[in-house]
């Protein structure tokens, strides 16, 4: 099987519903970074879901590394970035993947 190196950037989203706390990862590999006018902040503009590259199903906090692994198997790639920090509910090791986050600039 082949691997590519294209680096695919990740967030979570949350469901609507609140009381079943699931969640889905929405994985792009054309997402622009955008910046906001008003504050100078850097953000991430993803794709539509339908448009994106991998969706997953609704999945509970626990089951998140298996997810990360599915979708790393189907984007053939082993680059993923998260746009955002993960829940407080996720119990397992953060520090092995990566993290870009949007950050402000400084005015002079």
């Amino acid at each position: 099987m082949f691997k590519f190196n294209n680096v695919a950037r990740v967030k979570l989203v949350e469901t609507k519903n609140l009381k079943a706390n699931k969640y889905r990862l929405v994985c792009a590999f054309n997402v622009t970074e955008t910046f906001i006018n008003a504050s100078l902040t850097e953000s991430f503009k993803f794709p539509q879901q339908k448009k994106c590259n991998y969706v997953s199903g609704d999945f509970h906090i626990n089951d998140l590394d298996r997810e990360i692994a599915r979708a790393k198997s189907y984007l053939r790639t082993e680059r993923l970035e998260f746009t955002k920090h993960f829940p407080e509910e996720y119990e397992g090791d953060n520090s092995i993947y990566t993290f870009v986050y949007a950050y402000e600039f400084m005015r002079f």
